[in-house]
């Protein structure tokens, strides 16, 4: 074996044996990968802390032909709903 291949595969049990610890500290948590966690009913991305998951978000009002200031607000509110809950779990800023 090689003095690279000898590299990676220790770098692959350094991987796995840090699993194992991490298992052993925090058996509530599951680490998918270094940016996912899980815990219990909780998700977080990109090492965000996990959070629970969010309330339902209203459909916005069915648009009429005329332009109304109150339908187009039940977008809005719809749309900045989406935004805070992918952002509360990391996978936007």
């Amino acid at each position: 074996m090689n003095p690279q291949d000898e590299i990676i595969a220790l770098q692959k049990r350094v991987t796995e044996l840090e699993d194992k610890l991490y298992q052993f500290y925090f058996p509530d948590i599951f680490r998918f990968s270094r940016g996912i966690q899980h815990k219990g009913l909780t998700l977080g991305f990109f090492s965000v802390t996990p959070v629970v998951q969010a309330g339902a978000i209203t459909a916005p009002n069915t648009q009429g032909a005329v332009y109304n200031q109150a339908d187009a607000n039940t977008i809005v509110t719809a749309v900045n709903s989406l935004r805070t809950a992918l952002k509360n779990v990391g996978i936007t800023a």
